[in-house]
């Protein structure tokens, strides 16, 4: 068993007012079955060779994942090889496709499509698409789109390998945890308020559907802006969050390593 200490954030205690400022975080000893736990990777993409202005989150945020990936990430995913976890890396289906031949695939069904609404109709949902991607990245939106289609990659050091596994959907997700009997899903990737959120496979659906989850503080950042760069306020609202609403445990980089060692 791997004995790796994570943290969580408290609400209501007996020996306390029950008042928000009491709400405090604390840490406990967890035990993670390595044959019953995946290491999850989300979309540790490479945007070394992009032009600056449509790094997907900014030249900044892509140095800061980059630096992250090589000092923090990498030294992990290596620990979770060599202790025996099924590595599953989540990337976006467009960017499967370029390792689909490097490592393994689940036999997953294919996915029926999801009941059409008939509200709102669907020309508007279209159009509030639209319109809510422009106002993302503006004039360099249909740009973006394409780079992101044909060009993405997962960055080098953290690319698949034989052993490893790669999904393309949610049902590719649920297959090789019910397969192999995962209860427990290791987080790592970006960024901490997008993708690693809420994308296919990553922390919110699978937490919801009873998997225990657990996130890699110091190898995940999220997507800052002008309000919240000084001190990543986004990263730290966000992993505060997974915190209170017991969607995750998060934990550090270094426990995680010395657990699997």
């Amino acid at each position: 068993m791997l004995e790796l200490t994570v943290r969580r954030r408290r609400m209501m205690y007996v020996s306390v007012p029950n008042v928000e400022g009491n709400f405090h975080t604390d840490e406990v000893m967890i035990e993670l079955d390595p044959a019953q736990t995946g290491f999850v990777l989300v979309d540790m993409w490479d945007a070394s060779d992009l032009p600056d202005e449509i790094k997907p989150g900014g030249i900044s945020f892509c140095e800061r994942a980059g630096e992250i990936t090589r000092t923090t990430t990498v030294p992990a995913l290596k620990a979770a090889r060599e202790a025996g976890l099924t590595v599953i890396h989540a990337p976006t289906a467009n960017v499967s496709e370029h390792y689909r031949d490097t490592c393994r695939v689940p036999n997953a069904p294919v996915a029926a499509p999801p009941a059409a609404r008939d509200w709102p109709p669907a020309e508007a949902r279209a159009a509030w698409s639209q319109e809510m991607w422009e106002a993302r990245y503006g004039d360099y939106g249909a740009d973006l789109r394409k780079v992101m289609h044909d060009c993405m990659r997962i960055i080098p050091e953290a690319a698949p390998i034989e052993s490893d596994w790669l999904i393309f959907s949610s049902e590719d997700m649920h297959t090789i945890c019910r397969e192999r009997g995962l209860l427990n899903l290791v987080y790592v990737g970006f960024a901490t308020n997008m993708c690693l959120l809420c994308k296919p496979g990553a922390l919110e659906e699978m937490s919801r559907a009873g998997y225990r989850c657990v996130v890699l503080r110091d190898c995940t950042t999220a997507v800052e802006n002008a309000d919240s760069i000084a001190d990543l306020g986004q990263t730290n609202a966000f992993l505060d969050w997974f915190e209170m609403h017991a969607l995750a445990y998060t934990a550090w980089s270094k426990d995680f390593v010395e657990a699997c060692g």
